[in-house]
């Protein structure tokens, strides 16, 4: 008969178990889908405070434009544009391809560690 006790003991801490985890998994994935949705509402007010800004307002830039942000750090860009996340400013042609910066030589400006379809923000032409 005492087995029969403890069968059922190890049956509900089974039980309990399988329910502990099914919660973690069902707020972890709630989590990481309110997690992509700010992602992407810091997308847009990112991009509407770039577009915004002086420097692009006339859909080109300059040549004092683009020495301005290329000796801005990445702190100092992040002040500019109102945001607390790494950023990168690059260009695409209509293709989608990344195109250098004309003046230094270089795929985008912005915070070291984000690349650009593969390509390193900062890193200079070879």
């Amino acid at each position: 008969m005492g087995k029969k006790g403890q069968t059922l003991a190890v049956d509900s801490y089974v039980a309990v178990g399988i329910f502990l985890l099914a919660v973690i998994l069902f707020f972890s994935i709630i989590a990481l889908r309110s997690a992509r949705l700010d992602m992407k509402n810091e997308v847009k007010i990112i991009t509407g405070n770039v577009m915004a800004h002086a420097y692009f307002n006339d859909n080109t830039l300059e040549g004092y434009e683009e020495t301005v942000l290329s000796n801005l750090t990445c702190d100092e860009l992040k002040d500019l544009f109102e945001t607390n996340n790494n950023l990168c400013i690059y260009f695409e042609d209509s293709d989608g391809n990344v195109v250098p910066i004309s003046r230094n030589q270089k795929y985008g400006m912005g915070c070291p560690g984000l690349n650009i379809s593969g390509t390193p923000c900062g890193s200079n032409i070879e």
